[in-house]
């Protein structure tokens, strides 16, 4: 289910599987093999493909967030929001001090 979502963004998104496998230092075929399900990815190499999404698509990430919380019952729903919420405001920070401030307000 996971790939569809991400096949889905990076169609939507129209970002190539070159472009991205530039970006982030993977193969194409991986990419591909991940995004028809022929291939199982790791959680850190799946952020990176996100991440790398967002360079080349800023709102890919939230795309994705989306497609994917509203798969989820409301608890967990609310949850991840709560944790895209936190990395939207920790990657637009510059300031080490804001970050460590923002950690702590839970």
């Amino acid at each position: 289910m996971l790939h569809e979502f991400f096949k889905q963004v990076q169609t939507d998104q129209k970002i190539k599987n070159k472009d991205l496998a530039s970006v982030v230092g993977c193969s194409e075929k991986h990419i591909s093999q991940f995004r028809n399900g022929n291939a199982e990815m790791t959680a850190s190499l799946f952020w990176e493909l996100v991440e790398g999404m967002e360079k080349l698509a800023p709102g890919s990430k939230v795309k994705l967030g989306v497609l994917i919380i509203g798969r989820l019952d409301s608890e967990k729903s609310a949850f991840l929001l709560n944790l895209i919420a936190q990395n939207l405001l920790l990657s637009q920070s510059t300031n080490e001090t804001t970050k460590k401030n923002l950690l702590t307000v839970s």
